[in-house]
């Protein structure tokens, strides 16, 4: 008679997200206590470009639609605050028009552990690392954030898609 084991739980899948840049962040606000990486907990958006996803980033700042910031809390995502976003078009846009209206945007105060919460940012670089439930759920609405996603190891390391 041989004795089964129970095997171990995999562990839940982490994804690198990288959402568009339509936008610069400007006149950041930052979570005043000390962390690495800086904490951004409100924003103002410059959009240069269209807005054609629900979540955006701009140099380590994140920003979600109203729509998006809904579907997250009541999916009971962990790991970020929702904080205030101002938007406006950048003064050199040639035709303001061609991006249309801006709809309201709330800042993510992303305060998770990679690989732990479901929202966590990674120091190298300020990348938004997700757990598979905050993947599905933002790339189910987002499809396009797909393509410019990859899973990453146990360690957070990205494992390229070939």
């Amino acid at each position: 008679m041989t004795t089964q084991h129970p095997t171990p739980e995999a562990p839940m899948p982490f994804y690198l997200l990288s959402p568009e840049v339509p936008a610069n962040a400007m006149d950041e606000v930052y979570a005043n206590e000390p962390r690495t990486p800086l904490r951004t907990v409100s924003a103002r958006m410059e959009f240069e470009f269209p807005l054609r996803t629900e979540i955006i980033t701009s140099v380590g700042t994140y920003a979600v639609t109203e729509e998006l910031a809904e579907a997250m809390d009541e999916a009971g995502l962990t790991g970020y605050r929702l904080g205030p976003c101002t938007t406006s078009i950048a003064p050199w846009v040639e035709d303001p028009d061609a991006i249309g209206e801006l709809p309201p945007l709330h800042c993510l105060d992303i305060w998770g552990i990679p690989l732990e919460h479901d929202l966590g940012i990674r120091t190298k670089g300020s990348e938004l690392i997700v757990s598979q439930r905050a993947y599905d759920l933002i790339c189910d609405r987002n499809p396009s954030l797909i393509e410019f996603s990859n899973r990453v190891d146990e360690h957070g390391n990205t494992i390229y898609k070939v």
